[in-house]
């Protein structure tokens, strides 16, 4: 509403002497309103333009209506109610700008607006924050931001805690201009009430936080229980031609995985170490008898599947491929011949013992032999030229026991003595040599 104009006086006719005098005298009061007085209303008209906080609307049933003022001036005001476009019509009342704030509206006057926006060019230091700022800031802003600061903005209130300068701040992360949001990620840290310094920044734990499940990778993300096997069941392994390229516990996926360990391992549970520099991983699987381990780069079988020995399969059928041993470390066995055992390593030994009723009475020159025996072994080498023969007997010291070169399977051999004996001979004898 503007101020009120004053209109020009009109024109004063001829009057007589004793009209005259009046007149004058009249003409100097109205002389006095319309000049002195009149420029003392006009300014305090620009008084009260300058120096007021006007409201429009209406006060107490008033109206009120003058220009708006420059800002930060106040006028003192007192009303019982206040009314009127100007004012909040509800408490959930958002529309618009500039409006008296009802008390039970504050709270959606303040959540209806999104303050201030700091791009990366504006150079505000969220050190230097003052009580009650608030808005969308760019985290190329300089200051001191979480250490992770995950990702190119947040949403940054500083709010007063107590008196001076002690601010609780708070960083919300997860804004997009465009596209499905990131995970909303909070921050907070405190400054001290002299305005000193700042506490570390903490991150406030919320689902976002968490793992979706035991087996969710996410950097950064707090373990659930049962996370990676760990307190829980582990992730099922069907395909070992492939290794995770993270530590975990698992478990074998049973009958028909591809690439599996031996001994019965696939029904087992295992774990998988991780090294990330060198991009290598190891599987380690329990077995019926033991534990298998292999070695991968890049997630591919660096070589075979290793077993190592325990005490229930150190001893066992021992097995080779292409010259690599397959099975257990030492196999010890015993049939009608006698009595072997073998080695991981190809390295075999045979204990024989055999009863014969030749006698020791064919001439050799000066001495006297036996006609001789072939003696079977328990288990056959695999080249008879590498087989070492040791006869001996227990029956005559006097005599000694000789052998021919043997054969893979069985060693032929005789007794030599200085005496003509037809007494029955027992010949025991160790061969040693390779079963591979």
């Amino acid at each position: 509403m503007s101020y009120p104009e004053f209109s020009d006086f009109p024109p004063i006719p001829q009057r007589s002497a004793a009209e005259a005098d009046f007149d004058t005298k009249m003409s100097a009061l109205f002389q006095h309103f319309a000049t002195t007085h009149r420029a003392e209303l006009i300014a305090l008209i620009d008084f009260l333009k300058t120096g007021s906080t006007i409201i429009g609307g209406a006060l107490n049933a008033t109206t009120v209506g003058l220009e708006t003022p420059a800002a930060g001036k106040f006028t003192a005001l007192e009303a019982d109610s206040l009314g009127g476009a100007a004012v909040q019509s509800s408490a959930s009342d958002t529309d618009g700008d500039g409006k008296l704030v009802r008390m039970d509206g504050a709270a959606a006057a303040a959540l209806s607006r999104f303050g201030f926006y700091r791009s990366a060019g504006d150079a505000y230091n969220i050190d230097e924050a003052t009580a009650g700022e608030f808005g969308l800031v760019s985290t190329s802003n300089p200051g001191t931001w979480p250490s992770e600061n995950p990702g190119p903005f947040a949403w940054l209130t500083s709010q007063r805690i107590y008196s001076d300068a002690a601010v609780l701040q708070r960083a919300i992360y997860g804004y997009a201009s465009t596209g499905t949001p990131g995970n909303v990620r909070t921050f907070e840290r405190i400054r001290a009430n002299d305005g000193s310094a700042w506490s570390a920044w903490a991150e406030v734990v919320t689902s976002a936080n968490v793992q979706a499940n035991g087996f969710d990778r996410t950097s950064g993300a707090l373990l659930k229980v049962g996370a990676f096997g760990l307190g829980g069941l582990g992730e099922v392994i069907n395909d070992f031609s492939t290794a995770p390229q993270f530590c975990e516990f698992i478990a074998g996926g049973g009958g028909g995985v591809i690439d599996g360990p031996p001994d019965n391992g696939a029904y087992r549970p295992g774990l998988v170490a991780f090294r990330s520099a060198s991009d290598r991983s190891s599987i380690l699987m329990f077995t019926t008898n033991g534990i298998a381990v292999r070695n991968y780069i890049a997630g591919a079988p660096d070589g075979d599947w290793i077993t190592l020995f325990s005490n229930k399969n150190l001893v066992g059928t021992v097995s080779q491929s292409v010259g690599v041993p397959t099975g257990a470390v030492i196999e010890r066995g015993s049939n009608a011949n006698g009595e072997y055992v073998r080695f991981a390593d190809g390295t075999q030994i045979c204990w024989c013992e055999k009863t014969s009723t030749d006698a020791q009475n064919i001439v050799s020159g000066a001495l006297y032999r036996t006609p001789g025996v072939s003696v079977s072994f328990p288990a056959a080498f695999s080249d008879a030229s590498k087989v070492q023969v040791l006869p001996g007997h227990s029956d005559d010291t006097s005599a000694w026991f000789t052998a021919d070169s043997p054969a893979a399977t069985a060693a032929f051999v005789r007794r030599m003595g200085t005496t003509n004996t037809p007494t029955n001979v027992t010949y025991r004898i160790t061969a040693i040599g390779p079963w591979f």
